[in-house]
């Protein structure tokens, strides 16, 4: 937009909220960005997405600042939904954030760009617990990080120091959302080169 456009009649829905476990961070992230907004006189409305039918978005608002968080939020979904009815909105577009948010397309998108990052390793809550250890510790070792294939905020990710203390941190995060978790190793090191590593346990 023009920095010279009067933005005074501009309609700005903070989106928010919605089913996502997120929801909390969201919340606040959507009270804040509202309120910094009004102070600089510009007309903003708080939208909770739980619930709502996207579709009358349409003529009631001009643009959308998306503060939702987690699933719904930042996989693509509503971004495609505000694209379809041609309403513009912060933050990255469907496939960017489709591919952001699911952490295993995320880690081989960059492996295949040669971008150096933590090694990883994705696991499922389908493969038993000696298993998944038994391939954590041949491909990574410990102490290895923990967290869901899809979401944020640190929700139910956790840390394994070693292969004994390692059952309850699985059992805790193996509850989550989506059926696939990622593993990757304390230290930053260079991905590895092929998708046969990664069929070990896929």
């Amino acid at each position: 937009m023009p920095e010279n456009r009067d933005h005074s009649d501009l309609r700005i829905g903070v989106l928010f909220g919605g089913e996502s476990p997120e929801r909390p961070g969201s919340i606040a992230s959507a009270e804040a960005a509202c309120k910094a907004l009004t102070m600089q006189g510009l007309t903003a409305e708080l939208i909770d997405l739980a619930g709502l039918d996207l579709t009358g978005l349409k003529g009631r608002i001009d643009v959308a600042l998306l503060a939702s968080h987690g699933l719904g939020g930042e996989d693509g979904k509503i971004q495609g939904t505000l694209d379809t009815l041609g309403i513009p909105y912060s933050g990255s577009g469907v496939k960017a954030s489709a591919v952001g948010m699911h952490k295993p397309t995320f880690k081989a998108a960059i492996a295949a760009a040669v971008i150096d990052t933590p090694r990883w390793l994705e696991v499922h809550s389908t493969h038993s617990t000696a298993t998944t250890v038994s391939s954590v510790s041949y491909s990574l070792g410990f102490p290895a990080f923990l967290k869901p294939a899809s979401g944020g905020g640190s929700l139910e990710a956790g840390i394994a120091r070693n292969g004994r203390n390692w059952p309850p941190c699985w059992r805790r995060t193996g509850s989550s959302l989506t059926p696939s978790t990622w593993w990757r190793s304390s230290s930053p090191e260079s991905p590895p080169p092929s998708a046969s590593w990664r069929s070990m346990v896929s």
